[in-house]
């Protein structure tokens, strides 16, 4: 591995600030440098080459999570949303396969409803029915673009009725470098979900039907303290969105190498006078690569 690092920093070498993992592969496979592909991503994923590829992002190319992706600081503006499929082994007495989960993108607040399909018409009665809880939970709510990965749940006809409301609908592409494929703050949040129906399955086994414990399970991730905001989703609500925004932000250094080393070492930019920043302790986590995730 060590091998790999130093020929991605000599500039006499073939692969010297590359990031394509092909290449990479192939240098590796020439050389005889004894590396997994997850080592080459990891590798890549903590390189300053690999933290300049997140700047150059697109409407048609969402690196990792969409993160500052046409970001308003509006609540229930951004929309990130996905399916996810209950699992065939395990009973939760309902004849519904699907959940579908919708998060907004700025406040974390999730919204969870069970579909017995992907259909259109199924679909439609549960995006209308999350359109109804919004404007309930938050008056001010108007929808400017929705995130998803491109399934099933998706449809061409869904997709023009988004139009239609005048709302943008946007596919994620692959990840760069892990070639995985998903809006990471929804995928975060299934995992959420998982989670408390699990533990709402265990503790509610009868008296109430499948519907009243998916809005127990809503309540429970949306009262959950969650360490990108600082708060509860819905105690987010009850702040300036701009804050939340900047909060959300901040977090990004831990994961952008470039951005420490200008604010600590000076690097390209030097902060100026009154500049605003907001400091958050630094703690130690796990390379994003080798993370599991469930993808519904």
């Amino acid at each position: 591995m060590d091998a790999l690092k130093s020929a991605l920093k000599n500039q006499n070498s073939v692969i010297y600030n590359s990031t394509n993992l092909q290449t990479i592969k192939k240098y590796v496979k020439k050389n005889g440098i004894a590396v997994t592909d997850n080592e080459i991503k990891r590798i890549i994923d903590i390189s300053r080459f690999g933290d300049v590829k997140y700047k150059n992002k697109g409407s048609q190319r969402i690196a990792e999570t969409g993160k500052e992706f046409v970001q308003r600081f509006r609540f229930m503006s951004n929309l990130q949303s996905d399916s996810a499929v209950l699992s065939k082994s395990r009973k939760y007495g309902t004849a519904s396969r699907y959940i579908l989960v919708v998060l907004c993108q700025l406040s974390r607040i999730l919204f969870l409803r069970s579909c017995h399909s992907l259909k259109f018409e199924v679909q439609k009665r549960a995006w209308e029915s999350i359109f109804k809880e919004m404007l309930m939970i938050y008056p001010k709510a108007k929808v400017s673009s929705i995130i998803h990965d491109g399934g099933s749940e998706v449809s061409f006809w869904l997709k023009k009725w988004f139009k239609e409301k005048q709302i943008k609908s946007y596919t994620v592409r692959r990840r760069l470098f892990r070639l995985s494929k998903g809006a990471s703050s929804v995928e975060s949040a299934i995992r959420r979900m998982r989670n408390n129906l699990e533990k709402v399955m265990l503790m509610e086994k009868s008296g109430k039907t499948f519907v009243e414990k998916l809005k127990l399970v809503q309540d429970m991730c949306n009262n959950q303290i969650l360490n990108s905001i600082g708060m509860s989703p819905l105690e987010a609500l009850t702040q300036d969105p701009a804050f939340i925004a900047m909060y959300s932000r901040s977090k990004k250094l831990k994961r952008r190498k470039y951005l420490i080393d200008e604010m600590v070492n000076g690097g390209e930019k030097t902060l100026k006078k009154y500049d605003i920043v907001k400091i958050i302790k630094n703690q130690s986590k796990e390379f994003a690569s080798t993370r599991k995730e469930s993808y519904g």
